[in-house]
C-alpha cells in the first residue's frame, strides 16, 4: 500500500490544479466540485474499495510526523 497520505496529496494537487491563484476569497467554492472530481480520479478510481478503506484507516491512525512528511 502507498503512503496513507496519498489521499491528502491527491486532494492538495487537485486543489492547486483547479484553483491556482484563486485560493482566496469566494473563488475557492467555485472550484471545489472540479477539485473533488480530479482528486477522485487520481486517488479513488485506481483503487478498489478495500484499498481505499485501508488507506483511509491508515491515515486515521497516522502520526502527525507521517502526515507532515507527505
Amino acid at each position: 500500500m502507498k503512503s496513507p497520505t496519498a489521499l491528502l496529496t491527491a486532494i492538495a494537487q487537485a486543489l492547486l490544479n483547479q484553483a491556482g491563484d484563486r485560493l482566496h476569497g469566494p473563488h475557492v467554492s467555485e472550484v471545489l466540485p472540479a477539485v473533488a472530481k480530479e482528486a477522485w480520479e487520481a486517488w479513488g478510481e485506481p483503487r478498489d474499495g478495500i484499498a481505499r478503506r485501508l488507506e483511509v484507516e491508515a491515515l486515521g491512525v497516522a502520526t502527525a510526523e507521517v502526515v507532515l512528511e507527505a
